[in-house]
């Protein structure tokens, strides 16, 4: 993997003031360890005010968007401190 030299915060993120929802074409790819069904869309939704989101889905309408739900305590944990990771692959 190629990671930037220097990584922004997300308020940093370019963001579109009116966009359109835009969804992959061939959906989502769930890669969390256990079996569920996650609100793909409503996750997909916090990143859609997001430039890269759209240069990303537009230059790449056959990808696959991969979601990780990041967990960081073991066992039961608390859902308040789990996020998504949003993969997006060129």
């Amino acid at each position: 993997m190629k990671f930037p030299q220097n990584l922004l915060d997300a308020i940093q993120f370019q963001r579109i003031i009116a966009c359109v929802y835009v969804v992959p074409k061939n959906g989502f790819e769930n890669i969390f360890p256990i079996e569920m069904e996650p609100d793909y869309e409503y996750v997909w939704g916090a990143v859609q005010t997001v430039a890269k989101a759209h240069e990303y889905l537009y230059s790449n309408p056959e990808q696959v968007v991969k979601m990780f739900l990041y967990t960081p305590s073991v066992g039961c944990g608390n859902p308040e401190d789990w996020y998504w990771v949003i993969f997006l692959k060129q």
